[in-house]
């Protein structure tokens, strides 16, 4: 599709293929990828996994994923990329959806992945959320081309497969075959609900935040916020800005112990002390028990 896109705009196109060893045909699948790029002289960056699939741990889907995209993020910085190009489409956002909501994500959360998002700095755009599975492979068919099946996708040790093979079937017969359907409209209106919050309390904590060389602080009880979730979302964002990893039952005791006035609480937060005073949340770049 992005090379048919190139016969209207001129862009730069590079391939990256990230093979996670997981299965014996990968190999000479990454090969019969790189021949079909060179074919149309577009550069191709390759890597493979030699440990991740030996490894028995639990959450060995998320670490396939981390090693993908730090892989990813080696050729976005070494080719100077505008962007990483990810072809996740609507069933994968439904399953995001469903997920998230059963993990008791935050509200905002269900809105799924998005079409525009960041990775460590490395920015990603999934331009095919909005399009079926179906649709997809109707595009494939009548450009005569065969993807790879991975059948891991099948897998039903990964939740994922689990998903799609097991729970998804269930739902529909029970609520109707429209569910992926549903749960990808819900992600859409609880996109724009998020980026319309978004733009507001960005805007706050830009005219609110307080930085210094040790840290920065928020005076939240002066920002004049009166709606709760809207003050616990400012907080969120505080957090992230500062780059904070809490739980939620800690981000809500912040809100209300900066509503109390309390004086000088401290909270737990990763690599740093986040101290409540007064109605102001202050987030220090060192522990209090250090030197």
């Amino acid at each position: 599709m992005l090379i048919a896109c190139r016969s209207f705009h001129v862009f730069d196109l590079h391939v990256a293929h990230f093979d996670h060893a997981w299965r014996e045909e990968s190999l000479e699948e990454a090969i019969s990828l790189q021949d079909f790029v060179s074919g149309f002289s577009i550069p191709f960056h390759s890597e493979r996994a030699e440990d991740i699939a030996s490894n028995k741990s639990s959450n060995l889907e998320e670490k396939a994923r981390k090693a993908r995209f730090d892989f990813f993020q080696r050729v976005y910085q070494k080719t100077g990329a505008q962007a990483l190009i990810l072809a996740h489409q609507k069933e994968d956002q439904a399953e995001t959806v469903l997920k998230r909501i059963f993990e008791g994500s935050g509200i905002l959360s269900i809105s799924g992945m998005l079409l525009e998002s960041f990775y460590e700095g490395m920015r990603v755009w999934r331009p095919l959320l909005g399009v079926s599975r179906r649709d997809l492979e109707l595009y494939n068919e009548k450009q005569m081309r065969k993807p790879f099946q991975d059948r891991t996708n099948k897998d039903l040790k990964f939740l994922r497969p689990r998903m799609r093979e097991e729970i998804f079937p269930v739902l529909e017969k029970s609520f109707g075959k429209r569910v992926s359907h549903n749960l990808y409209k819900m992600s859409e209106e609880v996109s724009l609900l998020k980026r319309s919050l978004e733009r507001k309390l960005n805007s706050l904590l830009e005219e609110s935040l307080v930085g210094g060389a040790l840290g920065n602080y928020l005076p939240l009880k002066e920002v004049g916020l009166e709606d709760e979730f809207e003050k616990q979302e400012l907080v969120r964002l505080f957090f992230r800005r500062n780059q904070v990893v809490v739980s939620f039952e800690v981000l809500k005791r912040a809100v209300v112990l900066a509503d109390q006035g309390v004086s000088n609480k401290e909270l737990d937060a990763s690599h740093g002390t986040l101290l409540i005073d007064r109605g102001s949340l202050f987030w220090l770049r060192f522990s209090s028990f250090e030197g």
